[in-house]
């Protein structure tokens, strides 16, 4: 074998490698480029107890929540889900008094379920312990239920348990 026969095949290697090498590159770019723009449009919600009773809950992420549920958790289940109005970056929703002092009053772990404006999922469990965030509806489906806006509370003081 010549060594121009040689140097021919190993050209073709090495440009063979830097193709494969550029699509491998591409890929994890257009990875990385995809998961900044929905960190960006991604909605974080946290929520506080104030004085009075009433639950504050905030956006301090980058983007609106929409499709926002709350639910109080007690026993093994979610229970008193509220459906919260859309919630900008920046803005708040207050969930009245009654709900912390009367519906809820010992609770003291509660999960929302939200997406952003794509309809990507995300929860937010909160508890003495702390908040977590995840990429995921914890809340269930509450079908056949008319989920209340926190201005239109039931009269019941527990409301979406499932059957014992």
């Amino acid at each position: 074998m010549s060594w121009s026969s040689v140097s021919a095949v190993a050209s073709a290697c090495i440009a063979l490698a830097a193709v494969v090498l550029n699509a491998v590159l591409f890929r994890m770019a257009r990875a990385a480029e995809k998961d900044r723009a929905r960190q960006q449009r991604m909605p974080v919600l946290v929520s506080f107890r104030d004085d009075d009773g009433s639950i504050r809950v905030s956006n301090v992420g980058w983007g609106p929540a929409t499709n926002v549920f709350f639910a109080s958790w007690g026993g093994s289940c979610y229970f008193n889900p509220l459906h919260l109005t859309p919630i900008p970056a920046g803005g708040a929703e207050v969930i009245p008094a009654e709900y912390g002092n009367v519906k809820s009053a010992e609770v003291g772990r509660f999960g929302m379920s939200y997406t952003d404006p794509l309809g990507t999922p995300y929860s937010t469990k909160i508890s003495n312990e702390g908040s977590e965030v995840v990429q995921a509806r914890i809340l269930p489906e509450w079908p056949g239920l008319a989920i209340p806006y926190p201005g239109s509370l039931p009269g019941q003081k527990n409301w979406g348990r499932p059957p014992r």
